[in-house]
Order: structure tokens, then sequence, then C-alpha cells
């Protein structure tokens, strides 16, 4: 069944394009992420659409039961479009709020919000500056060693091409 944009939200909208494996960018709005989905074949329900496909001709709910109504999916067993890859920063990112001794009260709301972003950290929820700490200690902080070991990994080589490799 097709999705109904209208009556999702944004971050509603960000999952079901990274569910599918298509690329998003990181601070696309709402008309991007519509503009890519139907670039990518994917229409958007009319808002009476799940009703209507839930009903017979009749009028009454469609049972479980009716032949065709279930189908497997099919599996062609390629993929076509690749998992984006996790954000890693470069060296030359500051990346000083994955030291262990930061404090993450010193940073702005708005600050917080893009670190949390970068990271791929739902914050749909947080309200004040205090849930943003809660979610930088909660999801940042935990994965900072782990960050950092990465970054120490990139190598870059004289063709400007980065070996990830160890």
């Amino acid at each position: 069944m097709a999705p109904n944009f209208d009556a999702m939200t944004l971050v509603q909208i960000r999952q079901f394009l990274r569910d599918s494996s298509i690329r998003i960018p990181a601070r696309a709005r709402r008309a991007e992420l519509l503009q890519i989905a139907t670039s990518h074949g994917i229409m958007s329900a009319p808002k009476d659409e799940g009703v209507r496909r839930a009903t017979t001709s009749s009028g009454q709910p469609k049972t479980s039961t009716e032949k065709g109504d279930t189908k497997p999916a099919s599996n062609s067993g390629m993929m076509t479009v690749y998992d984006p890859l996790r954000n890693i920063p470069t060296k030359s990112d500051d990346v000083s709020y994955l030291q262990a001794n930061f404090n993450p009260a010193s940073l702005t709301i708005a600050r917080l919000r893009n670190i949390s972003a970068a990271h791929e950290v739902l914050y749909a929820k947080a309200q004040t500056k205090n849930d943003f700490i809660q979610l930088f200690l909660s999801n940042i902080k935990p994965r900072a060693e782990a960050t950092i070991k990465a970054m120490a990994a990139v190598k870059r080589i004289d063709e400007g091409i980065i070996d990830m490799r160890p």
C-alpha cells in the first residue's frame, strides 16, 4: 500500500525513505523529501485511499481470507541502492564534543540538534536543552571512543581517495 505522505511527519517520511534504502540529504526539508520519493517512483496515496482499499465494493470491510489477499513479496536478491554510510567526521571537523571530559551543557540547543542529526540520533521528542543533553549523554557519548578510533583509521593517500581499511 502506498504511504500517505500528507498524514506523515517529517521524521516518518525520512524514516520511510531510509527503510526503502533511498539516500537522503541530512538537512532535507519536506518538499525535498517528497521530490526524492517521487523521483524513485514512490507516490503518495490520496487521503481516502486507505479507506477505499480496506473496504469491498459493498462497503463491508475486507476479510483476510479472500483469495489473493496475501502474496509473498518478490525479491530479486539484488539491491540497486546502497545503504548510506554512517557519518564519520574527518580530522578537520570540530569534534571536541567527543572528548571524555566534555560538558554538553556548554553547547547551544541548535548545536546539540546539529550534532544529534550528524550522528543520526532522532530528537523529535526533545523539547528543552536538558532533553538534548540527555540524548547526547545516552546516544553520542557512549560511541565517542569508537568514533575517534574510526577517525584515526581514515588515511588519505596521494590520489585523494580515502582508504578506510585498517
